[in-house]
């Protein structure tokens, strides 16, 4: 992923999240294989997505 590649220090430390219709467990299975750290499904659960992004922010 080209974020992830960047020159930068802490470019390999930024969560990165799918937010997409796409439910199936074989969509979930593409974004972990492109290397995304998290799947969020529209219509967006805004307590999912606190819950995904706190565990990212407290391991920084």
């Amino acid at each position: 992923m080209t974020i992830v590649a960047l020159e930068r220090e802490e470019a390999g430390t930024i969560p990165i999240f799918a937010m997409t219709a796409d439910v199936y467990e074989e969509d979930m299975q593409k974004t972990k294989e492109a290397g995304m750290n998290g799947h969020l499904t529209k219509p967006l659960n805004i307590e999912k997505m606190m819950w995904m992004l706190t565990g990212y922010r407290e391991s920084l």
